[in-house]
């Protein structure tokens, strides 16, 4: 059984060291656990479009070296996630993610939203986007996020956004998109049912 004391003296030289880091590593070290705890139960989305070697989207496509390679997990509150890691290729002022890479982020998770809640492919139609503060290339990672708005008939209205690693929205957007039916889904873009990791690992069995 542990005494007090000797739980408190454990603490102390970890509470000592960690007092000693630079307060530029805490910026980063404490979102970036955060982060790893938040994402680590949510369950990836599969990509159905991975299985054509023809696939190279630029937003989605882990085969496209040049491309985004954003990957989707179902979050909290109907809301679809993508923890991207920028690089500064993708910079428009040093430093800065560009306005059209943010707006490509943001237009992409809200297909991947519309893929996933509706079940059906669709295209942009237009896309609504407010730039609130610098989106850095040099944070660790930032977040994208959409969320399904409404729908009528064959029009989808997706609100999303771009977090930094503080948590801080830096964009926003409402995309309106132009869904398709079930058979076209199918006949002209191969979509099929979004599978989650697991449910993928289920079927193989």
């Amino acid at each position: 059984m542990f005494h007090i004391s000797t739980i408190i003296i454990s603490v102390k030289p970890t509470v000592s060291r960690w007092m000693c880091v630079k307060p530029s590593i805490k910026r980063y070290s404490l979102p970036l656990l955060a982060s790893f705890f938040y994402l680590y139960n949510m369950r990836k989305i599969n990509n159905p479009w991975k299985r054509f070697t023809e696939f190279r989207c630029f937003g989605c496509s882990a085969s496209n070296e040049d491309g985004l390679q954003m990957e989707f997990k179902e979050g909290e509150n109907g809301e679809i996630i993508c923890r991207w890691e920028p690089k500064a290729k993708f910079a428009g002022w040093p430093g800065v993610v560009h306005g059209g890479i943010q707006c490509t982020l943001m237009d992409e998770v809200a297909a991947w939203v519309v893929h996933h809640d509706l079940k059906v492919a669709g295209v942009t139609s237009k896309l609504d986007t407010k730039f609130i503060k610098p989106v850095r290339s040099t944070d660790p990672y930032l977040t994208i996020k959409g969320k399904l708005k409404k729908t009528a008939h064959n029009l989808a209205w997706v609100d999303c956004w771009i977090e930094n690693m503080a948590g801080e929205k830096c964009a926003e957007a409402t995309a309106l998109y132009f869904t398709y039916s079930k058979e076209e889904s199918i006949a002209k873009f191969y979509y099929s049912d979004m599978t989650l990791e697991d449910e993928t690992e289920n079927k193989d069995k």
